[in-house]
């Protein structure tokens, strides 16, 4: 369920009175008063979520076969490993597995960026880099071939 969304709405009213008094001669008054009433109201937002193409069980296996590879024999030469990947079901299923497959004395890290457009991922890629310069960070870093084509570098 959306958070409730507060939404101000101005009412106006405008009304006009005729009075009529009746002395010696006859006074006619118009008098014209305008009310500004604002009115809060809670109202629910839906909105239209688009789903995720389904992938097969094959291609899911696949990507967590080559996990389990890169985990135990490309990762596993680091003490501490982040993997940072977009929240998809195939980027998902190989992260997991390559962070399930570290042997005992590594660390392992999972960080999810949003799903993001190409131009998205490579500012986000750029601004990572940039963040590890500034604090001198001086061990490895490893960038998939995705990101290395969304980047350019």
């Amino acid at each position: 369920m959306a958070t409730p969304t507060t939404i101000t709405t101005t009412v106006v009213q405008t009304s006009t009175q005729t009075v009529a008094t009746t002395v010696q001669t006859i006074v006619t008054q118009t008098v014209a008063t305008t009310a500004t009433q604002t009115v809060t109201q809670a109202v629910a937002v839906t909105q239209t979520v688009t789903a995720t193409p389904r992938h097969s069980v094959a291609d899911v296996a696949l990507r967590r076969e080559l996990g389990s590879l890169v985990g135990r024999h490309f990762l596993g030469v680091f003490q501490t490993v982040a993997v940072v990947t977009q929240p998809n079901t195939l980027c998902s299923a190989l992260a997991a597995s390559a962070l399930a497959s570290l042997p005992p004395y590594s660390r392992g890290y999972l960080v999810m960026y949003n799903d993001m457009p190409s131009y998205a991922i490579s500012q986000a890629t750029r601004d990572v880099l940039i963040a590890l310069r500034s604090i001198n960070y001086g061990g490895d870093v490893l960038l998939h071939a995705f990101v290395l084509r969304a980047t350019n570098l």
